[in-house]
């Protein structure tokens, strides 16, 4: 999960919401997906699968962080919308993830997980398998039940991302030849700054902060050395 710095809402939306009887489900949604893809760099907020405006498997949902139910007065705030994806939906219930998951459970308690708190991805952790999990007992109760974000596929994806990373740090060590430990932590550090980066279409790379997680922690593994 990557932390989301949440930006200007649509002025659409601001325009809609002083209208009488304004609700969230008559308003026009595409520009605040528009607006949601580009802010989290068009990947979803919970599992950090690629998510696009294209409709089908990869289509961009809007998520209320705080639950209409609970906070209606939140339905029309920009600031509690994030774009996520369609979490598995029509398959299975065990395999449904994110906020098609968080549905199936009792909306009375607010979602520990919240991606636009920088905290709250500071106390998520990833191992090199793909698995997430945070040493806080109700974040990690949400992550591993309330989004199922262990879902068998997205820790297959996260653990192919991390190794794609390890390996292309593997690659130039080798042909380099070279095994120093300022060469190494320079070439770690360069391949965590290439998936901090977004590209020329402003997208980050799917499972991003599982990699960025991993090799933060060689770096200060080296660094202790």
């Amino acid at each position: 999960m990557k932390y989301i710095r949440k930006g200007k809402e649509p002025r659409s939306l601001k325009t809609y919401r002083s209208t009488p009887n304004a609700n969230f489900d008559d308003i026009n949604k595409e520009e605040i997906r528009s607006a949601l893809l580009d802010e989290q760099g068009y990947l979803c907020a919970y599992c950090m699968q690629r998510i696009s405006q294209e409709r089908g498997r990869q289509f961009t949902n809007i998520e209320h962080y705080r639950s209409q139910h609970r906070h209606p007065k939140l339905a029309l705030n920009f600031q509690n919308m994030l774009g996520v994806c369609t979490g598995n939906e029509g398959n299975p219930k065990h395999l449904l993830h994110c906020d098609k998951r968080k549905a199936l459970y009792d909306n009375s308690v607010d979602l520990t997980v919240n991606p636009i708190d920088i905290r709250c991805e500071k106390a998520i952790q990833y191992l090199k398998d793909g698995t997430i999990y945070s040493n806080e007992s109700r974040i990690n109760k949400d992550l591993q039940e309330t989004l199922s974000l262990n879902e068998q596929k997205l820790k297959e994806n996260r653990r192919m991302a991390i190794k794609k990373a390890l390996q292309n740090i593997n690659a130039q060590q080798v042909k380099a030849g070279r095994r120093n430990k300022a060469w190494i932590l320079a070439i770690i550090l360069k391949e965590k700054s290439r998936w901090e980066k977004r590209d020329k279409l402003n997208k980050y790379t799917p499972y991003c902060q599982a990699v960025i997680f991993v090799l933060e922690k060689k770096i200060a593994q080296l660094e202790k050395k």
